[in-house]
């Protein structure tokens, strides 16, 4: 009997290799570079819309009402920006959302020039039905003004703050600079007429001038932006308070200072420039085509002017709300000031934010003593540079730019860094008709 052999197993088969697992794609991450991307974009063009606007506004003296408040707005949100950043508000949201939490006042990023800021139609209902500054709700024509102007909200806005900010800054300002006009047109009348008995009239009360502009600039940028930040014209005569601010943040004030003067020299060199310039060095009877080109050499030298201007007061500008931001926290710390003595718009925000800070304890005994006479000391001599710098500002930069190229009134009634931001010194009556035409050996510039 034959033994059948065992059939053998069969091989297994292959296992088949395992397939990779899924890619999978982070598209959050993705879509937030791109949006980050496209804010950035939008931020950029946004930025040489605005700069572009404001030197083309910084040309004209009336249009430059509209940079004040531009200006006085931007400020205002970034001083905001540096306190919250500080915050605990930073870890709980962006700073968009927090300044949509403040109501239709809040500040915002990139004020517009002209059109709103924001169209949701919740806000501009929230804007029409405000109550008005006692408290009381809008009447009829109230609302229908209102609601004329919301189109164009942020030209409304910049251009009542402008007349606000000037108004407060010429209230102070104007006193010194009508002593120097003044006394400068009669000083040279007084030479012409050869009257050296009253020869010390016009220096004396041009110093006299001096003495008063430099007095005010003590107090004057500091007061700026603590307006601009409230919101409210009454915030600039806060005296106390925006002294306190002065006297705790001194030094960075004093270097400040010396910036602004570094800056403004800058900007007198070229107000001056054109009398210098061939194309308007004309002869004493010019042709229109001379003064043809000597005005479009005229207009394209301010406008550029106009750009460095804008740059400038950015810079000034976000320096000052700088230093005031950080003054403000101190007197605070120091007690100084009391959360509830400050105004309330600021009380509220600084709350919110949760920025104020404890009062630190003083330092007592000799250790007191010691630092108050080194602190004295100390601030003598800043409050001297101070005083030599905005004399410097008055004395020689203004009196020998004047005196190499004289700007009738402007000359010493406005000073872009500070008042109206225009470098608006085109001489019309040279580019007039020719029967309007001054005196022939004038020179343009």
């Amino acid at each position: 009997m034959h033994s059948n052999p065992m059939p053998e197993a069969l091989p297994a088969p292959a296992a088949a290799p395992p397939r990779p697992a899924p890619v999978e794609y982070n598209y959050r991450g993705v879509e937030a570079v791109v949006r980050g991307a496209g804010r950035l974009v939008v931020a950029f063009f946004g930025w040489v819309w605005r700069v572009a606007v404001g030197s083309v506004l910084c040309t004209n003296l009336f249009f430059s009402i509209f940079v004040v408040g531009w200006l006085y707005r931007w400020m205002q949100w970034r001083a905001l920006r540096v306190w919250w950043r500080r915050s605990r508000a930073a870890r709980d949201g962006s700073f968009e959302d927090f300044c949509n939490s403040l109501g239709v006042d809040a500040p915002v990023a990139r004020p517009r020039w002209f059109l709103r800021d924001h169209f949701s139609w919740g806000r501009i209902q929230a804007e029409l039905k405000a109550p008005t500054w006692d408290g009381e709700p809008p009447g009829f024509l109230r609302v229908a003004a209102r609601a004329l102007i919301v189109p164009v909200r942020s030209l409304w806005l910049n251009f009542g703050r402008g007349l606000a900010g000037l108004f407060c800054t010429y209230s102070l300002t104007c006193w010194g600079a009508l002593l120097m006009t003044s006394f400068w047109e009669f000083g040279w009348l007084n030479s012409f007429h050869k009257g050296y008995e009253l020869s010390w009239a016009g220096p004396t009360f041009s110093l006299v001038g001096i003495l008063l502009f430099v007095a005010a600039m003590f107090y004057v940028p500091m007061a700026q932006v603590h307006q601009a930040v409230i919101g409210d014209m009454r915030a600039f005569y806060d005296f106390r308070f925006v002294w306190q601010l002065i006297r705790a943040r001194l030094t960075a004030y004093v270097l400040y200072a010396g910036l602004f003067l570094g800056i403004a020299l800058v900007l007198e060199i070229l107000k001056a420039a054109p009398l210098f310039a061939p194309a308007c060095n004309l002869s004493g009877d010019p042709t229109p085509a001379e003064l043809q080109a000597c005005l479009h050499y005229l207009q394209g030298y301010y406008l550029a002017c106009g750009f460095l201007l804008f740059l400038a007061l950015l810079l000034t500008r976000r320096v000052i709300v700088l230093i005031y931001c950080s003054a403000v926290l101190k007197v605070l710390r120091r007690g100084r000031v009391r959360p509830e003595d400050l105004h309330p718009k600021l009380g509220r925000w600084l709350d919110r934010m949760g920025v104020l800070p404890a009062v630190e304890p003083h330092s007592e005994g000799l250790t007191l003593a010691a630092r108050r006479f080194g602190r004295n000391a100390y601030r003598a001599v800043l409050w001297s540079a101070l005083f030599l710098i905005w004399l410097a500002f008055f004395g020689p930069k203004v009196y020998v730019g004047e005196f190499l190229n004289y700007h009738p009134v402007v000359g010493f009634m406005n000073h872009p860094l500070i008042q109206f931001p225009a470098y608006d010194y085109i001489p019309a009556q040279h580019f007039a008709p020719p029967a309007d035409q001054g005196a022939a050996g004038d020179r343009p510039g």
